[in-house]
């Protein structure tokens, strides 16, 4: 049987991360179940048989042995193991990245992910169609993919910054299993908002178009006011003129009158006015 070395704090804090993570990840994708040191594994090598505990084990829903609540030691072979990299002594070093690389790839353990507080530790790996680890890198987004769980990701660096699950929430990298009730309703939350806002701008819309409809409004009855007021001032116009041509016809009545009163006293007195 194993004996596992004493881990520093920091190993543990970077343990108890990455088993959040998985257990996240297997909460929203139940496609395997999760082990921890307690529970070993037997296989056999060319001339011995070797019992080992990864610190964390993954065995598919798929795979031909599954591993029941009852068991103690698994009976199979785990799809994936997780080592927490002890420093304390070479001899540990050399035993979770030779020889228990060796071994793993040889009873073809699909990945092996050798992780530490020391980053000169830190290596996955991945078996390759001919049956030997490739060792997996980061992609493009910093990010190292597992195959065993698909969908299943994280940054190196986040090993060592550990950020909240609510930070890995609103992480692109990790949204794909990490809080996904959070995630709907922030996403919820965040469709709320902008229907209000959508509704405000409406409002405000509404608003302006009422605004300009009494704009609108407001410039006809000024335009008919306008109206009114030049027909008044026209009417008034034609009203001055026509008490004006009143006047004048008035004036030359009173003025034929004036002359025929003349022009009979004229002849009254025998004098025709025309030979005036």
């Amino acid at each position: 049987m194993e004996a596992k070395p004493m881990a520093k704090f920091a190993d543990a804090k970077m343990y108890g991360w990455f088993f959040q993570l998985a257990q996240q990840y297997l909460t929203v994708h139940p496609i395997a179940k999760i082990t921890t040191l307690e529970i070993g594994f037997k296989f056999h090598l060319p001339g011995k048989t070797q019992v080992r505990k990864p610190d964390l084990g993954i065995v598919r829903n798929d795979n031909p042995i599954p591993l029941h609540d009852e068991d103690r030691n698994y009976k199979g072979k785990y799809d994936m193991c997780i080592e927490f990299v002890s420093d304390s002594r070479h001899s540990e070093i050399y035993r979770d990245t030779k020889v228990k690389f060796k071994e793993f790839q040889h009873i073809k353990v699909d990945e092996y992910f050798l992780l530490s507080d020391d980053r000169m530790l830190i290596s996955f790996h991945r078996l390759n169609k001919y049956g030997m680890y490739d060792e997996v890198k980061p992609d493009k987004h910093g990010a190292i993919r597992s195959e065993v769980l698909p969908g299943f990701q994280f940054r190196v660096r986040d090993l060592f910054a550990r950020p909240s699950l609510i930070e890995l929430a609103n992480d692109p990298i990790y949204q794909g299993f990490i809080l996904p009730e959070y995630q709907e309703s922030e996403k919820r939350a965040e469709r709320e908002h902008l229907a209000k806002l959508v509704e405000q701008q409406r409002a405000e819309q509404g608003w302006q178009r009422a605004e300009r409809e009494w704009q609108r409004a407001e410039q006809e009855w000024q335009r008919a006011e306008r109206e009114h007021l030049a027909k008044l001032v026209e009417q008034q116009r034609a009203e001055r003129e026509w008490q004006r041509a009143e006047r004048e016809c008035l004036a030359k009545e009173s003025e034929r009158q004036a002359k025929e009163k003349a022009f009979a006293k004229l002849r009254a007195m025998g004098i025709n006015p025309d030979d005036l």
